[in-house]
């Protein structure tokens, strides 16, 4: 696809999560950031990693929260719909990064998850081997989900757990405005691009077990749809999740 370099190494680092109304999650998931920002300067000492908290119309402390974090930048959005509020917080760091093409990897996750330690490591072997694309895996606290694909080359798509370079997040124009899947969105534009791109279970994230989410699809539908497809294989640790 014309606009994109070929892959080279990766030199910085943008974390983009989204937030809304989150300052009874945002700390945990900060603090499981800074974990995997640890592990990343002790694998990658030479590439320079930054976070952002993309507050979208917060009546909370979330903003508060993210801008007395210490490894975090704060971004006003204020778009209502999570696939401007994603992009605008993207665009904001790559405006921050000192070389914003195809040696910036951007890491994209959510304010109610989180990542193990090795996340951001994970995704830079991957970006450095040539991937445009990684797409991760996810799972409610203390249990999987029942009929999820726990496997490499899965087929699942989560905004919670995605890389993308930022020439190919560039080139098919980001996420784009939408209340929801505007994740898949994402991956299918570069899929069609043509561009090198995986799906695996190595760095699989932890995430809320909320039924109720804030549009009728989602993260929230999935897993009502795989309580009321299994409801005999759900055990007490997913009936926590499922039934709060």
């Amino acid at each position: 696809m014309t606009g994109i370099a070929p892959a080279g190494g990766i030199e910085s680092v943008r974390i983009v999560i989204p937030a809304r109304n989150e300052e009874s999650r945002l700390p945990a998931c900060l603090s499981a950031l800074d974990d995997a920002l640890d592990v990343l300067a002790a694998a990658f000492p030479t590439v320079e990693a930054r976070a952002f908290v993309a507050a979208d119309s917060c009546h909370d402390r979330t903003p508060d929260i993210a801008h007395a974090w210490p490894s975090v930048t704060l971004v006003q959005a204020d778009a209502a719909v999570v696939g401007a509020t994603r992009d605008r917080g993207i665009r904001a760091a790559l405006a921050d990064s000192p070389r914003p093409g195809p040696a910036t990897w951007i890491a994209c996750t959510d304010a109610d998850t989180l990542v193990p330690p090795h996340w951001l490591e994970t995704q830079l072997v991957h970006a450095n081997r040539g991937c445009a694309l990684l797409l991760g895996t996810v799972q409610l606290p203390d249990a999987t989900l029942p009929g999820y694909q726990y496997t490499e080359s899965h087929p699942h798509v989560h905004g919670a757990n995605l890389g993308v370079r930022a020439d190919a997040y560039l080139a098919v124009g980001g996420f784009p405005p939408l209340p929801e899947h505007e994740d898949h969105r994402l991956a299918a534009a570069i899929r069609a691009a043509g561009l090198p791109w995986h799906a695996t279970d190595t760095n699989r994230v932890i995430t809320s077990g909320r039924r109720a989410g804030r549009t009728p699809g989602g993260f929230a539908a999935t897993i009502r749809s795989a309580a009321a497809r299994t409801p005999s294989r759900e055990t007490p640790e997913l009936a926590r999740c499922l039934h709060p």
